[in-house]
């Protein structure tokens, strides 16, 4: 049996779709040996993504988010003699004569106002309509879903109350735990003489659209500032720019944190897990996660989250981390003032993030996912 992967979110630099994309795709490789997999590969990334028997490539130029997958998709995967399509991204074709099996990591696209936005009115307008129909026609005629938290299976029977309960199928993601993890003394040094960041600081990683709500996360960094006599505290916002990063950037300014708060652009696979051991903790006020990569990531490099009490992220930080109202920039404040002045406590949850870290494993998730394979194909 022959499973095409639809991979495009892999491209020269990836985080989110594309990670969890990489990270199953080799988890795949050293689980199974039962059913041959096809890689539909975005030409961006120039070379194989998994090299291993039973995995072969194949390069396809239609953009993910596209037309094109509605229409043409399926006409690859048919050439390619394939038995299921494994959808990595809620975008698949219209008309098929193969199962699908589609991963939902979150319904942000339709459900976030503004996601679309900072674009010209006809784009923004063209994208919110082209969202609705592909989301509501994949997901709604998916052979199985996997959502990759119980916050986004909650959120798609809610969205769409026709679904039947026993096609989704909670997947968790996972992170690398020989990449992620306390990095050596050395190599904070370098970085932090790289990049020239300050001895102590709070550290964000993602990027600024509305719902990762980046703007109360400095409003909160502001109010911890008021509370607490903290002259060396910095907030360090780090990922790839965007189309909304001026609205943080005159909000830093209205604030007067210039010399406070300050971006890093895109960071590299391999200072990542380095930067995350340089802070002295992590924070992430988001009100819509469909799982939350980042502060599993910085728990497994041993740092406290601070997190919002929303979606995901709850289930995603366990006990590792304090929750906080994520439209209340006091609660965010006294969050962060208590752990940048409580070292007993920081220490306490940085011992949580570790056992917590441990639950989420990308062997797991390939073996779960095979399961679900399994269900379809026999």
């Amino acid at each position: 049996m022959r499973i095409a992967q639809d991979a495009r979110y892999i491209i020269e630099y990836f985080h989110g779709i594309g990670r969890y994309s990489y990270e199953l795709l080799c988890a795949l490789s050293e689980q199974d040996d039962h059913y041959e997999y096809v890689i539909l590969r975005n030409p961006r990334h120039r070379s194989p993504i998994v090299t291993a028997p039973g995995f072969s490539d194949c390069p396809i130029r239609i953009p993910p988010v596209s037309p094109g997958t509605l229409l043409i998709l399926q006409r690859v995967v048919r050439r390619e003699g394939c038995d299921l399509l494994h959808s990595h991204f809620p975008v698949g074709p219209v008309l098929r004569s193969f199962p699908a099996v589609v991963t939902v990591h979150d319904l942000q696209a339709i459900r976030v106002e503004g996601f679309s936005g900072e674009r010209p009115k006809w784009v923004e307008w063209a994208h919110r309509v082209f969202y609705r129909y592909a989301y509501r026609h994949t997901i709604q005629n998916a052979d199985a879903i996997i959502a990759v938290s119980q916050a986004t299976a909650d959120e798609l029977l809610d969205v769409y109350p026709g679904l039947r309960r026993s096609v989704i199928h909670v997947v968790h993601e996972a992170v690398d735990r020989n990449r992620f993890r306390p990095a050596p003394a050395g190599a904070i040094a370098a970085l932090r003489d790289r990049l020239k960041l300050p001895e102590r600081f709070i550290l964000n990683v993602g990027n600024t659209r509305p719902h990762k709500n980046v703007p109360m996360l400095v409003r909160g960094f502001h109010e911890f500032l008021q509370q607490a006599d903290s002259p060396d505290a910095a907030l360090i916002l780090a990922g790839v720019r965007d189309r909304f990063r001026p609205n943080v950037l005159a909000l830093i300014e209205a604030l007067g944190l210039q010399d406070r708060v300050r971006f890093v652009d895109y960071v590299s696979d391999e200072d990542l897990p380095v930067l995350y051991s340089a802070a002295d903790f992590f924070a992430i006020t988001s009100y819509k996660e469909g799982f939350g990569l980042p502060p599993l990531e910085a728990m497994s490099c041993g740092k406290a989250v601070v997190a919002a009490r929303a979606a995901s992220l709850p289930e995603i930080v366990g006990e590792a981390g304090l929750l906080v109202d994520p439209f209340d920039a006091q609660d965010i404040g006294a969050a962060l003032a208590r752990l940048w002045c409580d070292q007993d406590l920081r220490h306490e949850l940085e011992m949580q993030a570790h056992v917590q870290a441990q639950k989420f494993s990308w062997e797991r998730t390939a073996q779960q996912t095979i399961g679900v394979y399994h269900a379809i194909l026999g």
